[in-house]
């Protein structure tokens, strides 16, 4: 990430190199955006706090999750899953998001 934001020449991204459950900001997040981070209910869990009431969670994912979206129905919605097709690659990618208030 701090190579990305130097060789973009990001001036307002800062990289925060802690866990998630361990930074507390004094912001919320209108986004989170996880790539090989754990299953969903682990994200959801792990960085609730961070995000705004109505913010977005978004993950890539390899397989259709079908088992952690059965595991987090209670918590949510309807998630978005949609396919990616990467060019060049034949292992199955898929972005879950997340929308909107969560459940207790």
């Amino acid at each position: 990430m701090t190579q990305a934001i130097a060789e973009l020449k990001l001036s307002k991204v800062q990289a925060v190199h802690t866990r998630a459950e361990d930074f507390h900001p004094d912001v919320c997040f209108d986004n989170i955006v996880a790539r090989a981070y754990a299953s969903l209910a682990l994200f959801i869990k792990t960085t609730r706090h961070l995000i705004c009431k109505n913010g977005t969670f978004v993950a890539l994912k390899g397989k259709y999750p079908q088992e952690e979206l059965v595991e987090i129905a209670g918590l949510i919605q309807a998630p978005n899953v949609t396919p990616v097709i990467m060019q060049g690659m034949t292992l199955d990618r898929h972005i879950v998001v997340i929308s909107g208030q969560m459940s207790s």
